[in-house]
């Protein structure tokens, strides 16, 4: 029947050939355990790089948008100056035409009530009547 030493060998070949597996998988294992640290580490240096990169980016984007603004605000300072000389030469001019009405004579409302019945003439008739 059977030979137990045959078997007994057997057993213990046996049993050293899944040891053997076992000691070769746990190597295995601590191999991909090693190659998953050096991917976490991989990866964590990866997202560091890219939240510095987007970091600089946004400082960047951020710069663009107040020199944007600066230029924005000197061009509506240098509009403001230009009008407010334009406005200061205008008021100057009004009170020469004043003047100059006045030392002919007239009367700023005069002239007004004048100009007005030109108009009211030119529009009624297309021609103009002169009243003294």
């Amino acid at each position: 029947m059977f030979n137990t030493n045959e078997l007994n060998k057997r057993i213990a070949a046996l049993e050293a050939t899944i040891e053997s597996e076992k000691r070769s998988h746990a190597n295995e294992i601590a191999e991909l355990e090693r190659d998953l640290d050096i991917e976490k580490q991989d990866h964590a240096r990866e997202i560091a790089k890219l939240k510095d990169q987007h970091a600089h980016e946004t400082k960047l984007a951020q710069a663009e948008v107040d020199l944007e603004i600066r230029q924005a605000a000197e061009e509506y300072a240098d509009e403001k100056n230009k009008l407010l000389v334009e406005n200061a030469t205008q008021k100057k001019e009004i009170a020469m035409y004043e003047t100059a009405f006045k030392n002919l004579g007239f009367d700023v409302k005069d002239m007004k009530e004048i100009l007005n019945k030109l108009v009211d003439g030119l529009v009624s008739k297309n021609t103009v009547n002169v009243v003294k």
